[in-house]
């Protein structure tokens, strides 16, 4: 690995995007069928889901990573 990028994430950040990659997937499922009224329509629309599910997993994960050291945080600091 060459290259190292450092991604900056805030929690609200990651709800928000959660939030709103839930609320636009069917809508854009429903397009893909609209637009191929086929057998590829069908399929593209369960491809786009898949995609969005990793994504939308992937946010959700990193979400709880952020709240589990911000409460590891929290506990040092009462020590």
């Amino acid at each position: 690995m060459d290259k190292i990028k450092v991604v900056k994430l805030s929690k609200e950040g990651l709800e928000n995007s959660i939030a709103g990659l839930s609320q636009i997937k069917p809508v854009l499922q429903k397009q893909c069928l609209r637009a191929n009224m086929d057998e590829r329509g069908k399929q593209d629309a369960k491809e786009l889901g898949e995609h969005f599910e990793i994504a939308i997993n992937a946010m959700i994960t990193v979400l709880g990573l952020i709240e589990s050291e911000e409460k590891n945080i929290e506990k040092d600091n009462t020590i």
